[in-house]
């Protein structure tokens, strides 16, 4: 569960047995929160928007335990507030080829910036909603696309 416990501070509550962490506070990775606007997304329809990007992280079961353990205690709450996953946000026109009858249509692109293994950890340990910090520029097509 998601809740807002301040203008710019997030906890992000986790229920699974199956791992050590029970909550995640999450704070601004940049402070001008005009320029930098934290957008509440749906994990499901972030994670689709990611799938799509060249680089992404696979399943938390996939990693060695060191880099299980190191997130784990990185985004453990009594360390205290880390920062929000930042990531950049665009449609992509896929290309028509001379074989395909008609064109697909534009599917938006998430990018991050920073945050990539904590978001995907967060979305393998069950979390339905998360913060993201995008630029103000992409900020709409985030909302529209993974809101």
């Amino acid at each position: 569960m998601l809740t807002q416990i301040s203008p710019s501070h997030w906890r992000v509550d986790l229920h699974s047995p199956r791992i050590p962490v029970r909550a995640v506070l999450f704070k601004p990775d940049i402070e001008d929160l005009v320029e930098w606007p934290v957008v509440l997304v749906d994990a499901g329809k972030l994670f689709s928007c990611w799938e799509r990007d060249s680089y992404i992280v696979g399943p938390v079961g996939q990693w060695p335990a060191s880099k299980r353990a190191g997130i784990e205690e990185f985004l453990d709450a009594e360390g205290g507030a880390i920062n929000v996953p930042r990531a950049g946000i665009h449609m992509h026109q896929p290309r028509r080829t001379w074989w395909s009858f008609s064109s697909k249509s534009a599917a938006p692109v998430l990018s991050f910036i920073n945050g990539r293994h904590r978001t995907r950890y967060l979305i393998d340990a069950g979390v339905d909603r998360l913060p993201i910090q995008v630029h103000a520029s992409q900020a709409a097509l985030l909302r529209d696309s993974c809101a």
